[in-house]
């Protein structure tokens, strides 16, 4: 018989759900950091933020596999963006890098 209630298994889903939320918050913000006002003071640190993403993301996305399909899908799309994002703004096109990125 399966139980109805939410009991620990929800808990833990939330939580993989609140650290996929926190991740893509993070990135926003440093997106922000490195193409805001305080541009010229961060955009060398512009390839750090990138490889620690991406040398964080495959964990997130194998604790949301381990959890839940749903959350797997959320990280993918989180990482689409940003790949789409960087490979506009490497070839000069910072509208579109822009917009993909929103």
């Amino acid at each position: 018989m399966f139980s109805i209630d939410k009991g620990d298994w929800w808990c833990d889903l939330h939580r993989y759900d609140l650290l996929l939320q926190l991740i893509e918050a993070l990135e926003k913000c440093m997106y922000n950091v490195y193409e805001g006002t305080v541009k010229f003071v961060f955009i060398r640190n512009k390839s750090t933020y990138c490889e620690w993403l991406n040398r964080i993301r495959i964990p997130i996305i194998l604790t949301a596999v381990r959890n839940y399909k749903q959350y797997l899908m959320h990280a993918c799309s989180l990482g689409q963006a940003e790949i789409q994002a960087c490979g506009h703004e490497a070839a000069g096109n910072l509208e579109q890098a822009a917009y993909e990125y929103k």
